[in-house]
């Protein structure tokens, strides 16, 4: 009888267990999106190019309100509003903007906060979210358009305004204030906030693989080295041509989630126009243009940068050398996580219409205070990342392949190294699959063993019953009286 009882205990604990670790809430909320799309017309320029991809929106496709409706929004890196902005996105998407008057979940109290119901993720989650909105009769029959301050640290502000990130943790709908920037295909993606991408996708994104850096301040990352990887150069023209790695001083960088350009240091364009694009811009293989960027603040700020491009069948092809393939890789290295950051031709060029442009870019004028790079998409697109707010962390994903991280020369992970990871997944799976059959059946046999003792249990108990009962009646026939 003990033994019985233990077994139902014991199976009782194993099926809590189980469908405690299916039935997990993942405590995130995955927002998709889509870049903002870009005309390439036939005169398509080096200015159209730096001002379509030096600030490039990231349009958040959020559902909102009663009846639902899809809305375009946005996110501001330096802002810790969750704000409600007027026609931010009218002149591209007529129809994906937010009418208050339209939704009847919409309600707001004096202060400009208002509510609403927003749906997230596969299963369509319904949450109420607070946000700040131009509070007046007129301004309520307008359109207006989501923007999330990606700042979770509002209490370090003295601005009074509702943030997402902390009123999702506070409500306990997200478990960190941790974002990231997750690129399913060259145009598409999730901007997922409040978990680790191994809890989005354990598969593709494993705990394993999860290498973590501190930042001094936000958005900040310190490498121990930076250099360009000479090994294919042609045409040497100088002595630095002869060196394998090409040492760099400037090693910290900044995070920059709003724009498709990495913004390089004055000493990086020094030494690879002197090893690379001086001499293809003598034969007009390339050219360098000087461009003028208007920042539309409080008052117009304007910057020149240097922008380079080349024709693509003389840099693919000139005198039967191809440039673009013997592109100098740029490395930055992490020795505490042992990982080289490697960009390639691939990662640094664009191919345009008859063009390729260069992804670095850099300004005209510098100060010392400007000497840090700013890593827009070509980084995070490549090594996904994401970033708590909480302790000033940043947790990549990476797969190494040799002893000091990083990937091979082509900017590829080895096959072999690869292949075995993926074999290592799939034998992993194929046992717990195995597993849970076999104790399935072990659980199967047992209940049928069950059933068929309390069957013949019963059968002996009625062939007592009857015999004790005919025992009865005989001695009734029996007996004298």
């Amino acid at each position: 009888m003990n033994l019985i009882k233990f077994r139902y205990i014991f199976i009782y604990i194993f099926f809590l267990y189980i469908s405690e670790i299916f039935s997990k809430e993942r405590k995130l909320i995955s927002i998709p999106f889509e870049l903002s799309p870009i005309d390439y017309f036939p005169e398509y320029n080096s200015t159209n190019f730096l001002y379509d991809y030096l600030k490039r929106n990231l349009f958040l496709k959020f559902i909102v309100g009663t009846p639902p409706k899809m809305t375009y929004g946005l996110f501001e890196q330096a802002d810790q509003c969750f704000e409600f902005k007027k026609n931010e996105l009218n002149y591209i998407f007529n129809n994906k903007s937010y009418c208050p008057n339209n939704s009847s979940s919409f309600t707001i109290n004096n202060n400009q906060k208002a509510f609403d119901e927003f749906y997230f993720n596969e299963n369509n989650t319904k949450l109420q979210i607070e946000f700040s909105i131009m509070n007046s009769k007129k301004e309520i029959n307008s359109s207006f358009t989501p923007v999330i301050g990606l700042s979770g640290l509002s209490y370090f502000s003295t601005k009074n305004c509702p943030n997402i990130l902390t009123s999702l943790k506070n409500k306990g709908n997200i478990s960190k204030l941790m974002v990231t920037i997750l690129y399913e295909n060259k145009n598409e993606g999730h901007f997922i906030i409040g978990e680790k991408l191994s809890e989005y996708n354990e598969l593709k994104y494993p705990e394993s693989n999860i290498y973590t850096l501190n930042m001094r301040i936000n958005y900040f990352i310190d490498f121990e080295s930076v250099y360009i990887n000479n090994t294919n150069r042609i045409n040497s023209i100088n002595s630095l041509n002869n060196n394998l790695k090409i040492a760099l001083n400037m090693t910290t960088i900044m995070i920059n989630y709003q724009s498709s350009f990495i913004i390089g240091v004055y000493e990086y364009k020094k030494i690879i126009d002197e090893i690379y694009f001086n001499d293809l811009i003598n034969k007009n293989i390339c050219r360098i243009d000087e461009t003028n960027y208007a920042y539309n603040r409080k008052k117009i700020v304007n910057i020149e940068y240097y922008v380079y491009s080349c024709d693509e069948k003389l840099f693919t092809n000139y005198n039967n050398i191809n440039y673009y393939a013997n592109f100098p890789s740029l490395i930055f290295s992490s020795k505490i996580i042992e990982y080289n950051f490697e960009f390639t031709n691939k990662d640094l060029f664009e191919h345009i219409l008859n063009r390729y442009y260069f992804l670095v870019i850099f300004q005209k004028t510098y100060m010392k205070k400007d000497q840090i790079w700013y890593f827009g998409e070509p980084f995070y697109k490549k090594f996904p990342f994401s970033y708590n707010l909480d302790d000033r962390t940043i947790s990549f994903y990476l797969e190494k392949d040799n002893e000091f991280g990083g990937s091979d020369r082509n900017g590829h992970l080895k096959t072999d190294v690869r292949r075995k990871n993926q074999a290592y997944k799939i034998l992993l799976l194929f046992i717990i699959i195995l597993l849970l059959l076999l104790f399935l059946i072990l659980i199967a046999v047992y209940i049928y063993l069950t059933i068929k003792e309390r069957r013949k249990k019963r059968i002996n108990e009625l062939k007592d019953d009857n015999y004790e009962y005919l025992s009865e009646k005989d001695k009734v026939i029996n007996s004298p009286y």
